[in-house]
């Protein structure tokens, strides 16, 4: 075995006993990488073990494993392909990685992830330093930056990452009031001030100025399938674990639109903290 190959065997190895990884699994993803002539199963598992045994305990096992990364840059791009060829995907990797270490620059892990989903398997050189992003700030940070947006922002930022969705449902929820309304033509969605509109394609909300007369906290959305797109919305704020409610109100003129709420409130599976609730 070569001494790169040496290094990467023993880092995947070390990277797969903290997480669990039976031998099998763990030859395989070495197997992808350097095919199965480097190294027999038999040989293989036999390393497998003796490191097992060497970190039995999980804390020395992460331990180990995490003086490893912060010391190797080659180490931790070794446990970057390692997930890249057992199909992760990029947040759960990231997770992966910060679990050990705490913190890896987001723009260089996204760098040699996406190389590697590429195909270009070779380590080569590192990046060009590149500028900070959101997911590089400590998490401290990224956690103030949250608690200080407003809702319909920290419904944007719960999009865009597994990591950012953990951050926002750890959070009180900000909604006071939250009303459903379903309407021949268009159904509405109010969080406190603002409006959801879900209208037909010929929906005129010139019809409408009478109830919603602040067109400045209107967010119009037309579509043939207005109703679904309204009910999966509201099924999306309702399944906030942190939500909690001064106001929930449901307004239908059709027994169905209440069967198909009622079908909402049951899939979430649990209490909604609410102080006052309103069907009409």
């Amino acid at each position: 075995m070569t001494e790169n190959f040496d290094f990467f065997i023993e880092t995947c190895i070390l990277y797969d006993t903290f997480h669990w990884k039976s031998p099998e699994n763990s030859y395989q993803t070495i197997c992808r990488k350097y095919g199965p002539d480097l190294i027999s199963y038999t040989d293989f598992k036999a390393l497998f073990n003796r490191i097992s045994i060497e970190n039995c305990n999980e804390s020395t096992c992460k331990k180990n494993l995490a003086e490893i990364l912060k010391s190797s840059y080659t180490a931790l791009k070794s446990c970057i392909l390692n997930d890249v060829s057992c199909g992760k995907s990029i947040d759960i990797a990231h997770d992966k990685i910060l679990e050990v270490i705490g913190k890896v620059p987001w723009t260089h892990f996204q760098y040699w992830f996406q190389r590697f989903s590429d195909g270009n398997w070779d380590f080569g050189e590192s990046p060009a330093p590149m500028a900070p992003e959101f997911m590089d700030l400590p998490i401290g940070i990224v956690k103030t930056i949250i608690e200080n947006c407003d809702y319909s922002n920290q419904w944007t930022l719960r999009t865009v990452s597994r990591h950012l969705k953990i951050h926002v449902d750890l959070l009180k929820s900000p909604i006071g009031e939250l009303k459903f309304r379903c309407n021949f033509d268009h159904f509405s969605l109010k969080i406190d001030k603002k409006y959801r509109i879900f209208g037909r394609e010929n929906f005129k909300i010139q019809k409408y100025l009478y109830f919603y007369k602040n067109l400045d906290n209107l967010e119009i959305s037309k579509n043939p399938n207005f109703e679904e797109l309204a009910f999966l919305e509201l099924a999306e704020r309702l399944s906030n674990p942190k939500l909690k409610l001064e106001v929930l109100e449901f307004k239908a003129e059709q027994c169905q639109d209440f069967e198909k709420i009622e079908k909402i409130l049951e899939q979430i599976g649990r209490k909604i903290w609410v102080k006052r609730v309103k069907i009409r």
